[in-house]
């Protein structure tokens, strides 16, 4: 009744034929779950994937999620996921401190503010509902842009370049108000 714990093997295949040919996308790890008391949650989920053939690139507009990809020739590619988080909940509100997909907005194909389908970013949220008319939002988010600053990069002696990142951030703070 203290806590519980859940330990679960992930593995999965999917197959998509048509008279262009085929693509297949296989992947498998481990994910935990649980909670300790009544307001403190938790998970985790680690996954390894492989794709035959990407089909994430600037030449095709699809609903793929998006990854950083170690390409292998002939089109086949592999990424390793991470996503967990830790929670504290309690009456009016909750805390979340996470490394997952964070998804805002809604319309007939993906959202239109944040999509889901960009790889997980970690953020912490703050979320309360004091009142059943007023809810409160915040949210902060630190960004991997994987695009080099050349002002900060350079080349140690070895001959090994030292390659620095622009930081990147993202913050939201939402007030909703629901009068009827």
């Amino acid at each position: 009744s203290l806590f519980t714990f859940v330990l679960k093997p992930i593995f999965g295949i999917s197959y998509i034929r048509n008279e262009n040919g085929s693509v297949s996308h296989s992947w498998n790890g481990a994910e935990i779950f649980g909670y300790v008391g009544k307001h403190f949650g938790y998970y985790a989920s680690l996954r390894d994937n492989h794709e035959n053939q990407l089909l994430t690139n600037p030449q095709m507009l699809n609903q793929e999620e998006g990854a950083v990809w170690k390409p292998y020739p002939g089109g086949a590619g592999d990424y390793s996921e991470m996503r967990g988080g830790l929670t504290w909940k309690w009456k009016w509100g909750d805390l979340a401190f996470v490394k997952d997909h964070f998804q805002w907005g809604d319309n007939y194909h993906g959202s239109n503010i944040m999509s889901g389908r960009v790889p997980s970013i970690p953020y912490l949220q703050y979320h309360m509902k004091p009142l059943h008319w007023l809810e409160f939002t915040w949210l902060q988010a630190w960004l991997v842009s994987e695009v080099a600053d050349t002002t900060k990069t350079y080349t140690l002696p070895t001959g090994a370049k030292r390659i620095t990142y622009f930081n990147k951030y993202y913050a939201s703070t939402m007030f909703t108000f629901k009068p009827v």
